[in-house]
């Protein structure tokens, strides 16, 4: 598979607060509700959190899980073949 991994900054989410101390709140803002494939994975691609869903705004609070210690990680959104990525920090 061929993702295109967006950079720019007009990506479709944003999430806070960043640093984080164990609750994060990701804010999606798609008017075409498509599904989506939200991971939180550490800094060498290992998995740490997954989840699915279909939208068009829509605010999600995730509770870290426990093996999120302190740490960069990285948050992606994927839909279709685009991937939107950022990073962030848990104190």
């Amino acid at each position: 598979m061929n993702a295109n991994v967006a950079t720019n900054p007009t990506t479709p989410f944003k999430f806070y607060p960043n640093p984080n101390q164990g609750t994060l709140f990701v804010q999606v803002n798609d008017p075409d509700k498509n599904n989506w494939d939200l991971q939180i994975s550490d800094m060498v691609g290992k998995v740490l959190y997954q989840q699915n869903f279909a939208t068009i705004d829509l605010l999600l609070g995730i509770e870290l899980p426990k093996n999120i210690s302190r740490g960069f990680y990285i948050i992606s959104l994927q839909n279709g073949n685009t991937v939107h990525k950022q990073v962030f920090i848990r104190e």
